[in-house]
């Protein structure tokens, strides 16, 4: 009588930090995330790599991130703004000046020992806003925008209180946290269904 073996255990994998932050997310679930954070603390997020590239869509878009994007180099400016975050050495979330004086923050998402992007918050009012006249027609000239409407889209930035402000960069970590989770627990994932084809394959 012959008796059943227990099937081989799979081979631990280490989740080691391979592959860019893109195809280690599952993108359309990080989006509901990000999404949902973004309308709690009503501030636009985007998921980037540390260059700045966007990997997922910026939530809660503001009419002056609208009108940027519009622009034949708005989007430029965003992703540079982005790229000089992701060089900046701080480890924690802070808040720093960017274009037009509005506020943004970013907190790392780690895999393993290495840094594979980042959660940016931004288009927050500094606490004096408006700029005055004379900055916004210098902006819309650079910009090439109609002041008008740059003026318009100014009166729509998100403002926060101080505690919200602090609320934002705290909770900005705890998302860090959570897609570096998720993007450990894909990677094992990911790892053990790669190690059951290897063993289909030389079976």
């Amino acid at each position: 009588q012959t008796t059943a073996t227990a099937p081989a255990p799979l081979p631990a994998v280490d989740p080691a930090p391979v592959g860019d932050l893109a195809g280690l997310l599952p993108l359309d679930c990080v989006q509901l995330i990000q999404d949902s954070f973004a309308e709690l603390l009503r501030v636009m997020l985007v998921v980037t790599d540390l260059d700045g590239n966007p990997i997922t869509q910026v939530s809660q878009p503001t009419p002056f991130y609208n009108l940027l994007a519009e622009t034949s180099h708005g989007h430029q400016v965003c992703q540079e703004t982005w790229r000089v975050l992701g060089q900046t050495p701080a480890l924690k979330p802070r808040f720093a000046p960017t274009l037009a004086g509005l506020l943004c923050a970013r907190a790392l998402v780690r895999h393993g020992n290495e840094l594979k992007g980042m959660i940016i918050a931004f288009g927050i009012a500094p606490g004096e806003w408006p700029p005055d006249a004379a900055a916004i027609s210098e902006l819309a000239q650079f910009l090439d925008v109609d002041p008008a409407s740059l003026d318009h889209a100014f009166e729509a930035v998100t403002r926060l209180t101080v505690a919200e402000q602090e609320r934002v960069l705290t909770t900005l970590q705890h998302i860090a946290d959570i897609l570096a989770h998720i993007v450990t627990e894909r990677s094992v994932l990911l790892g053990q269904l790669a190690a059951l084809d290897s063993g289909k394959t030389t079976g």
